[in-house]
């Protein structure tokens, strides 16, 4: 069960911002103060490719007061963010990502899970040329390798929150068709909180074209 689904137990909201592009660039000295002042979370996404310099932008966030969530994904090749397809995989980047970076004294304050299906299966969903299928993927594992992943974070100190697609808040928590489609097994987890993403070209690719940016806007 969320935190939600009893509200005397639900954290209090707070504002984030993702930063996917080069975190060592973005976060200058400038944009964590002005991150501080405004009681903002720095959400950072971390790839194998990126790693570099990850401890660095957390030393820099914790003594301009700025409070860091990490946002681990993986290659494209292996689908990116943590589905069905490749939950045993993320788990084992997570475990040494986080390790490493609590070695370091870098540990991040919270731990992001972005919960969508792989790039490729996403590209496929939204081309109305082809038609969509079911990620693959067995949905019982993935429960287990990403509970893992939160657990290890947790005995770490660092709590989880998730990122889901609006899709899943239709599901009935007795049969989560969606999160069985998109191969995201949302209310399974533990997480402390799941914050459901929705923007404009997101609207506009999963209708495949039925909504242009002008609809999703308005």
């Amino acid at each position: 069960m969320l935190p939600e689904d009893n509200p005397s137990e639900a954290p209090a909201p707070r504002l984030r911002v993702f930063v996917e592009t080069d975190p060592v660039a973005t976060c200058s000295p400038q944009v964590l103060q002005a991150l501080a002042e405004r009681g903002v979370q720095l959400v950072v996404a971390v790839q194998p490719a990126t790693v570099l310099g990850i401890a660095g932008v957390v030393g820099a966030a914790r003594d301009a007061g700025v409070s860091v969530a990490l946002w681990p994904m993986l290659h494209d090749a292996d689908g990116r963010w943590a589905n069905a397809a490749n939950a045993e995989l993320f788990e084992r980047w997570v475990f040494a990502l986080l390790e490493e970076l609590v070695r370091e004294g870098a540990g991040p304050d919270e731990l992001c899970l972005d919960l969508e299906p792989p790039i490729a299966q996403l590209r496929k969903m939204i081309d109305r040329r082809v038609l969509a299928a079911a990620v693959p993927g067995d949905r019982d594992a993935a429960v287990v390798a990403l509970t893992r992943a939160i657990d290890h974070a947790a005995q770490l100190g660092i709590p989880s929150w998730g990122t889901a697609l609006p899709f899943v808040l239709a599901d009935d928590p007795a049969r989560p068709t969606w999160q069985r489609l998109l191969g995201t097994p949302v209310d399974a987890l533990a997480l402390t909180r799941v914050c459901v993403m929705l923007y404009s070209s997101l609207a506009v690719g999963y209708t495949r074209g039925l909504l242009q940016r002008r609809h999703a806007d308005a």
